[in-house]
């Protein structure tokens, strides 16, 4: 089973500059394989804009990944303001 990570972890996942599975498996709180996929799907949508685009192997830009989830990265650092504080 996968768990969800707390809002300051995945602030520390997210500032990553290239994102793998490991990575998406963080974030996303999925398996392996859904992780493969998603990677894939964005390094499709990359190649279609930048055709000549080279990669690092079996990674993405994390920025690339931020999007594809459209994660607040605002409200993830408040949220996590929050949790500090009631710790």
């Amino acid at each position: 089973m996968v768990s969800q990570l707390p809002a300051d972890k995945l602030i520390e996942v997210l500032s990553c500059q290239w994102a793998g599975n490991q990575e998406i498996m963080k974030i996303v709180g999925c398996g392996t394989n859904s992780a493969i996929k998603i990677r894939k799907e964005i390094e499709q949508s990359i190649k279609e804009v930048y055709p000549n685009v080279r990669l690092p192997s079996k990674k993405v830009p994390m920025e690339e990944l931020i999007k594809y989830f459209n994660i607040d990265l605002k409200r993830l650092e408040k949220m996590a303001i929050l949790n500090r504080k009631i710790k």
